[in-house]
């Protein structure tokens, strides 16, 4: 789907939203033959507010850790994590009636890889 094969896309899971940006970081350093071995990253979660401010610490982190991965490596980070009131509000934005944030979320790196690339043409 999107022009992207399957066999081009990896898939790794952290044990949680705060570690996100950890794993997104050390994927985004990887090189091979002296290129970056990933074009872009996608990073998919979900947070639900429980009862203590832990949530607010967790969510504000994830999503400044990923976009520090984005800024440092100048590769497409891609932040798809929920941050919800609920479990209904999750599913929701999982596929369901609200949308499908994931999807946004991978629409939105492949729009910055080609704006990336569109703007390294440009002769300044």
């Amino acid at each position: 789907k999107y022009g992207i094969n399957k066999n081009n896309v990896n898939v790794f899971y952290a044990p949680g939203a705060f570690e996100i940006p950890l794993l997104a970081k050390r994927l985004a350093g990887q090189k091979s033959a002296g290129e970056n071995l990933y074009d872009g990253i996608v990073t998919l979660g979900a947070v639900i507010n429980g009862e203590t401010p832990h949530f607010d610490f967790v969510c504000n982190e994830c999503a400044r850790g990923v976009a520090d991965v984005s800024y440092q490596y100048e590769i497409p980070t891609a932040f798809g994590v929920l941050t919800t009131s609920n479990m209904e509000q999750t599913i929701g934005r999982a596929g369901g009636y609200k949308g499908n944030k994931g999807e946004e979320a991978t629409m939105a790196m492949i729009e910055m890889l080609y704006l990336m690339n569109q703007a390294d043409s440009q002769a300044f």
